[in-house]
């Protein structure tokens, strides 16, 4: 699952589409709060239905992580991203497709804004109670407790983010 975390510098998402094979390809690199880089993919296999939130379709996740931290500007920085970029591109060739690139260069939110807008992602937004009927996420005790600044709850379907507005918004 790919993770929006605060306190995480984001670099960007690549994406190659398979759609002619009911599948595609998704990749984000991202820096923790420790300064740490980490690399997460995965492949998408379609299963046969068209609702891509009903959990049917089948995910092959691999992840890594720098054993050192490095500044954003080091080259080590600069040889991952054009390793991402390369990668994309293998697996558009594989699929048939251009790799796409859409780059975040920031935190938390602007990384979800980034997402958001681009057409290959499905997003799905619902209010805290819905989230709670269909068990993405746990019944709260108090809103105080649910909205402490900027938490998140994941689950194996999704990930949910809480606001202080007592909103939700689901990646």
């Amino acid at each position: 699952m790919i993770e929006f975390k605060p306190g995480c510098y984001y670099v960007g998402i690549w994406f190659a589409d398979g759609s002619k094979d009911n599948s595609n390809w998704l990749g984000v690199m991202w820096q923790d709060e420790k300064k740490y880089w980490h690399i997460r993919y995965r492949f998408r296999y379609d299963e046969g239905t068209d609702d891509p939130f009903d959990g049917k379709d089948r995910k092959s996740w691999y992840a890594l992580k720098t054993d050192l931290p490095f500044e954003r500007d080091s080259s080590e920085v600069s040889q991952m991203k054009d390793t991402m970029h390369k990668v994309a591109g293998f697996a558009a060739k594989m699929y048939e497709s251009t790799p796409q690139f859409a780059e975040i260069e920031g935190d938390m939110d602007k990384g979800l804004y980034v997402l958001a807008q681009q057409p290959w992602a499905h997003v799905k937004e619902m209010s805290k109670e819905q989230a709670e009927s269909e068990g993405i996420i746990k019944k709260q005790t108090s809103t105080e407790d649910a909205c402490k600044n900027k938490t998140k709850t994941k689950t194996k379907k999704q990930e949910i983010f809480k606001c202080q507005n007592h909103g939700q918004k689901q990646r």
